[in-house]
Parts: C-alpha cells; sequence; structure tokens
C-alpha cells in the first residue's frame, strides 16, 4: 500500500497534473469550485424552468450575469488584488516542472522532516493550497463565496475523492478467503464502512453550501460512495441491458414492435415469464412500441439475475447479472446517494454529479437517473454530467432529456466541453 501523507497535507493536498498544473483540493470541508454560468436546466413538458431553486435560471440567484470574456485581462481578473496574481504566477510556473510534479508528495514527506509540520503547512497554505482551495472551514469559506457572488460568480463545494479499480483491489477480501477466489465480485466491510465515512463527508460540504450561500452547488464522486470495482460491472450490465436491446430491435429503427419482442422473446428465453405483462411496463407511450427509454426504465439492474434465469443459453448478459452479495452492496451504494440527495433537498442546495472514468459512467448515469427521479419532481436538484467532447454524450443528453419528460420530473445537467490532459 502507498505511503500516505499525514497532518494537514493528508486532509487537504491531493497532487496531480490537470491541464500542466497541480490540483490541490480541500477535504476540509470540501474545495470550491467557481463558475460562471455552465448550467443546463431543462424542466419537464408540465413545468417551465423558473428560477434555480426551482430548476432554471442562473446558478447566482436568479441574476444574469453577461460572460466574461477572458481576453480582456482587466474584466477577467478584476476580483484578484496584485499579491494574488504574482501568487498564481508562482503556482502555474512551478506547476510546469514536471519532476516537481510527479514527486509532489515525496517533497512535501522531506519538507516535514526537514522543516517540520508548522512551516511546511504554512508554505502550502500560503501558495498551492492558498490558490487552489476556499477554505478549511465554514468561516473561512463565506467571504471567499460572498466575494465571488460580487463578480458573478457561482460556486461548486467539492470534495476531492476519486478512487479506481486498482486502488479498490486493496479493500477486496484476501485470496485466503474462499470467495474472493473471484475478484471484483466480493467486498470486505472495511471499504464499506469507508464509504459510509466519504457520505459523512459530502454531507458537511452540502451543509457548508447550505450555511455560506443560498444558491450554491455541492459535488459529489459516486466512486468514493461505493466500490469501483462494483461500478464497474454495474457499467457492464447497463451496456449489456442496451445490446440486449438492440437485439430486440431487429429493424435497427429504435422502436421494438410486440411482434418484434415476442419473436426475439421466443428466441433467448424460456416462455417463464408473462410477455404481455413486461410488455407492457414498457410501452409506457401505450402505442404498441418500446424504445430504449421505456425498457431501461423499467429493467432495474437489481432484477436482472432474476431475468436472466430464464435464458435459454448462458451469455453475455447472464454472466453481467450481479449475483446477491454485489446486489445488496448496490442496494447501501443508492442508500447512501439517495441520504446525501434528500438533504440536499432539505437544505435548498442542487447537488451535481460529477462525470468520472468512462468505464464508470454508465453505473454513475443509472444512478443519477434515479435520483433525479425521485428528487426533481417539483425543482432541479441532481445534476447529471455529460462530457460532451465523447462520441456517444449527445445521444446520452437526448434519451436523458426524454426520460425526464416521460418521467415528468426537471432534467438538470453540468456540460463538460473539455476533458483531462492525461489521468
Amino acid at each position: 500500500m502507498r505511503e500516505k501523507l499525514q497532518g494537514p497535507a493528508q486532509r487537504a493536498l491531493q497532487l496531480a497534473p490537470w491541464w500542466g498544473c497541480w490540483r490541490v483540493p480541500s477535504a476540509l470541508p470540501c474545495s470550491l469550485s467557481v463558475v460562471g454560468r455552465p448550467f443546463v436546466s431543462v424542466a419537464s413538458s408540465s413545468s417551465p424552468p423558473s428560477s434555480p431553486g426551482s430548476g432554471g435560471g442562473s446558478p447566482n440567484g436568479g441574476s444574469n450575469f453577461g460572460g466574461l470574456d477572458f481576453n480582456d485581462t482587466s474584466n477577467a481578473f478584476k476580483s484578484k488584488r496584485f499579491s494574488e496574481l504574482v501568487r498564481g504566477f508562482f503556482v502555474f510556473q512551478t506547476c510546469r516542472i514536471r519532476p516537481l510534479v510527479s514527486f509532489a508528495e515525496p517533497l512535501v514527506r522531506l519538507s516535514y522532516r526537514v522543516l517540520g509540520t508548522s512551516i511546511t503547512d504554512s508554505l502550502l497554505k500560503k501558495t498551492y493550497f492558498g490558490h487552489f482551495c476556499a477554505g478549511e472551514d465554514t468561516e473561512t469559506l463565506r467571504p471567499v463565496v460572498k466575494k465571488l457572488e460580487s463578480f458573478g460568480v457561482g460556486s461548486i463545494f467539492d470534495y476531492a475523492a476519486e478512487a479506481d479499480i486498482e486502488e479498490a483491489e486493496e479493500s477486496v477480501l484476501p485470496e485466503t478467503d474462499e470467495e474472493s477466489r473471484i475478484k471484483v465480485r466480493v467486498f470486505d466491510y472495511e471499504g464499506e464502512k469507508e464509504c459510509d465515512a466519504r457520505r459523512e463527508v459530502f454531507a458537511k460540504c452540502i451543509r457548508a453550501a447550505h450555511a455560506v450561500s443560498e444558491t450554491s452547488f455541492a459535488a459529489i464522486k459516486c466512486t468514493a460512495l461505493g466500490n469501483p470495482p462494483l461500478l464497474d460491472r454495474m457499467s457492464v450490465a447497463v451496456e449489456e441491458l442496451r445490446t440486449l436491446f438492440n437485439k430486440f430491435d431487429e429493424d435497427g429503427n429504435g422502436w421494438v414492435t410486440k411482434e418484434e419482442f415476442q419473436k426475439v422473446w421466443d428466441d433467448f428465453f424460456v416462455d417463464a415469464q408473462d410477455v404481455d405483462e413486461m410488455f407492457a411496463a414498457m410501452d409506457y407511450n401505450h402505442d404498441n412500441t418500446i424504445d430504449y427509454v421505456g425498457w431501461s426504465n423499467a429493467l432495474r439492474l437489481e432484477d436482472l439475475h432474476r431475468l436472466t434465469q430464464g435464458c435459454r443459453v448462458r451469455g453475455p448478459l447472464a454472466k453481467a447479472a450481479l449475483n446477491e452479495k454485489e446486489t445488496a452492496l448496490l442496494v447501501k451504494l443508492r442508500e447512501r446517494v439517495s441520504s446525501l440527495a434528500k438533504l440536499a433537498a432539505d437544505n435548498g442546495v442542487c447537488m451535481m454529479v460529477d462525470a468520472e472514468h468512462t468505464y464508470f459512467q454508465p453505473a454513475i448515469d443509472n444512478l443519477t437517473v434515479t435520483m433525479m427521479r425521485e428528487h426533481n419532481k417539483d425543482k432541479a436538484v441532481i445534476f447529471n454530467t455529460y462530457q460532451m467532447y465523447l462520441k456517444g454524450s449527445q445521444e446520452r443528453l437526448m434519451q436523458d432529456m426524454d426520460r425526464a419528460r416521460e418521467g415528468d420530473y426537471h432534467f438538470a445537467c453540468k456540460l463538460v466541453r473539455g476533458a483531462y490532459m492525461h489521468l
């Protein structure tokens, strides 16, 4: 296991290459991203968009500030003092030094040993932490947020916690345990406790956002709330369900007729379920056709194992179905995300679900859409993120908007135009 930084650096520093610079987020309780107007909030067909608290408008109390022209430096940086500009120049210049970025954590540990904790923390707070982070608690966050609001800039409270499959493998049960021989499919309770602890950190972010600003956003990461291998398994299951829909849609026109459904069902499944009842559950327009929105709304990941028990041949769909333990972990993951969504709704905070690695995204979309359906009935509370530089993003965006119209709830999202230089 990699050695972790101790003290404030453990809580506040995550040094990583990010567009040629370091990202130094705070976890006390959160870092602060700033944004002008990148939000898209589309109400359902029966409800017009209005203020941010009710599903539309700008994230700054309904005031529509004009877009900033960053070629006009006097306007773009008028909120900054000269000392802050000098600090920013220093930070970005040092971030161009690749060895300094690559060995950031060892250098910080060395500084702790040579200079001591107090001097090292003081230097970091006045440089990298001071440039990238808004503060360590509600009291230090409030003046920064208010200053940004005075210049027409909204705030997103964000706790930096993102995991990957390689990092999560340490939480899988030891190889000596018989059940753990199937990697990715069995997880220990120590990992679940850590996910519960991270949920509490996100909850602090939401409460801080509520305390500091009436129109703020809080961001969460699903890989911090569930085991990444589970999210990967969920994504495979979601993709296999899409593949199955394409098989039912024999002519490829995007619609499955009742005749197509019956024919393909007989080819792949034994006749152990009421096909007419299943078709009716997916036909939300009652026009004897099924589109992918109706298909994916009706088939839950938790029910996939029961569905595949009727497969004539055990194929990719049956292998992708979650087993009993994975389903139990999925239920816990949904409970964590749902509790945060409810907390955000109760506190008048918009909760933004960050996009993460592309192989996790189908699972994250599945979780987010479920939360939208539950919490976006009266106003936009849950925002999904769409990485528009990916080829399939526009199709996903259109499908999820159709899903919101069909479900009569507010659709809200953040559109991302760029990507990391390297992961």
